[in-house]
């Protein structure tokens, strides 16, 4: 046998083994080749794996229903304290993904326009393609939702000044943090100003914020998808601070900022006022709908959501887990699942891959039968009898043909559903 000194050492060792290829493989892959890899940065998030785009829903599907059989006190978040990107951010510049021939077309003009802007350094021009086209992904997130006109946001410069110097030197490419030389920071930071505030950045932001534009209303769409299904999915879901509005935010520091708390309960007391004048969730819903900039949408469907989580625990918390299926021509471009325990049912319908619902300027909300058609989703089994009503809308919804709901009676109001059935 080791004898104790021996074995002292050898523990030793593989206490202090451990407790360095955590950080060195976090530094090594979230730290300097999520900077460098930078195809689809909403890919690059911790736990991600940039090389792959994205499940098909049977994936996701299957992942919720192993989740339920093997960890369902596991947490089920969007968003930590350590996120590369605000959650609603990360989700616009997936939609880049959707409008990949049109962002391509987008990129080749704005880097023509903002070349002139560039620094000439010892071999070339500077920022480098992969740090500009890094700056464009990242502008595409975090601009505000109010920021439609042509002037700056608040703030908005510093932010991406900051986040480009520090996703520069995470790459290790052409400065680091071990960089004393403080000229390379200065030329990202020169040439952010000069595109967002010089004499280019007219021409810039005319042909930028109309794209920009788009993708954040697909965005919005996307954003509600994404929050209602990771609250009806097996798992605890957290809801991390702030995000109970639009996280456009950025790697720290940015996403470290204080919340406006008072925003959030005045939010709140809003849109119950809201719902007593106007005597009808569903339009209080639309008007939400209609007026996204506040985030208050997000937070009424977060709100409702978690109100029924809490009167229903073991519903989240044990209850089955089933797929539904849609049928008809847009049936890929719908997610759906029901959670059913001890007599209750609910189910949480949620749209996917909408940008090409929603028009060449996003202004088509994809609500109704111009865009559904005749999709319709099937209903589980045992709910053939008794009655469907969305608890976002107070509407009950009627059951059709085959026990099927029609998508465009579920999606009227809002693009999100979230039903409960009651047996009559």
């Amino acid at each position: 046998g080791m004898t104790g000194k021996g074995r002292s050492l050898r523990d030793t060792f593989v206490l202090r083994f451990q407790q360095t290829t955590g950080p060195i493989q976090a530094k090594g892959l979230e730290d300097t080749a999520f900077y460098r890899k930078v195809r689809l940065v909403s890919l690059n998030e911790v736990g991600g794996d940039p090389q792959h785009y994205g499940h098909e829903p049977e994936v996701f599907h299957r992942m919720n229903a192993e989740r339920l059989h093997k960890w369902p006190g596991g947490l089920s978040t969007t968003a930590t304290h350590d996120t590369k990107r605000g959650e609603d951010a990360r989700i616009r510049i997936n939609v880049v993904s959707e409008l990949a021939d049109e962002w391509n077309a987008q990129i080749a003009r704005w880097s023509e326009i903002l070349f002139t802007e560039k620094s000439r350094l010892r071999d070339g021009f500077f920022p480098d393609p992969v740090e500009e086209y890094l700056f464009y992904q990242a502008l595409i997130g975090v601009w505000p939702l109010e920021g439609a006109s042509q002037k700056i946001c608040d703030g908005i410069v510093p932010r991406m000044k900051e986040y480009l110097i520090k996703a520069t030197r995470e790459a290790k490419r052409n400065t680091s943090w071990t960089d004393t030389d403080p000229t390379y920071p200065q030329v990202l930071s020169d040439w952010v100003d000069r595109s967002l505030t010089g004499p280019r950045s007219a021409e810039f932001l005319r042909e930028f914020l109309p794209f920009q534009k788009r993708i954040a209303r697909v965005g919005v769409v996307h954003s509600l998808s994404q929050v209602l299904l990771k609250l009806t999915s097996p798992g605890v879901a957290d809801v991390f601070q702030g995000c109970e509005l639009w996280d456009f935010s950025l790697v720290d520091p940015d996403n470290r900022r204080p919340v406006d708390y008072p925003a959030r309960i005045a939010g709140l007391e809003q849109v119950r006022r809201m719902i007593s004048e106007d005597g009808d969730r569903a339009a209080t819903a639309r008007r939400l709908l209609a007026e996204p900039e506040s985030g208050l949408i997000k937070q009424y469907l977060v709100s409702t959501v978690l109100r029924h989580r809490r009167e229903h625990l073991e519903l989240y918390q044990q209850g089955s887990y089933e797929p539904l299926r849609a049928e008809g021509s847009l049936g890929r471009n719908v997610v759906a699942l029901a959670r059913s325990f001890d007599g209750r049912t609910l189910v949480a319908v949620a749209p996917r891959l909408v940008a090409g619902l929603m028009g060449a300027e996003g202004l088509t909300l994809p609500l109704g039968s111009q865009v559904w058609g005749e999709t319709r989703l099937e209903m589980p089994h045992h709910s053939r009898s008794g009655s469907w009503k969305d608890l976002l809308t107070d509407r009950g919804i009627p059951v059709g043909q085959n026990h099927s709901l029609a998508i465009s009676d579920l999606f009227a109001d809002l693009p999100v559903a979230f039903l409960e059935w009651e047996a009559n």
